[in-house]
């Protein structure tokens, strides 16, 4: 496969990338939503505190799809989307290789090193591993009260905006635009605050 060929399937997999981080903003913006309409949701407490619950999994599982430990080779993780793109090197020009390697390296220590990132990482392991992908009895049934691994939200968006800088920084190594593809942007459109006119 020539070099064109080669960006272009590269640029459609990042697509797969941009694609969950909208998703993760519109989730943001849904809770921002209820959070706007809190004195309305406070009349259908259960419902309220579901939708929240919903939100929070689906928040991780995201997450955790972006940071799986995935050992299948072909596994799409932010770890393997760096190692494809040191292993795919000879796409940029030479000039550009020491640069690259660079910024990849400062992405892989940050992802081991910085304390908020890895942690937040090792959380979403172990809640995928024990609770969400498996029934740990630990964790099963009424004893899910036991888990104390919930990431408050502050520590998510620091992820999110991790992220997001390794896919664009890829993006833009991979396209002639620096800016964000099309597609990037968030779906929801206050819907729950559109309920309530």
């Amino acid at each position: 496969m020539n070099k064109p060929d080669l960006k272009n399937d590269f640029l459609k997999e990042l697509d797969g990338y941009f694609m969950q981080l909208s998703y993760l903003q519109d989730l943001d913006m849904v809770d921002e939503d209820i959070l706007r309409h809190n004195k309305e949701m406070e009349r259908a407490p259960k419902f309220t505190l579901i939708i929240e619950c919903a939100l929070m999994n689906d928040y991780m599982t995201t997450f955790m799809r972006l940071y799986d430990k995935g050992k299948n080779k072909n596994t799409k993780t932010i770890k393997s989307l760096i190692k494809k793109t040191y292993c795919n090197i000879h796409l940029f020009p030479n000039s550009k290789h020491d640069c690259i390697k660079k910024k990849l390296s400062e992405f892989e220590n940050t992802i081991n090193t910085d304390t908020t990132i890895s942690n937040a990482i090792k959380v979403l392991e172990m809640r995928r591993d024990k609770i969400l992908a498996h029934n740990d009895s630990k964790y099963f049934g009424i004893k899910q009260k036991n888990d104390m691994s919930h990431l408050p939200m502050h520590q998510l968006w620091e992820l999110f905006s991790f992220t997001e800088k390794v896919v664009l920084y890829i993006y833009s190594l991979l396209s002639d635009n620096t800016t964000k593809p099309l597609r990037y942007k968030p779906q929801y459109n206050k819907d729950l605050s559109n309920l309530f006119k």
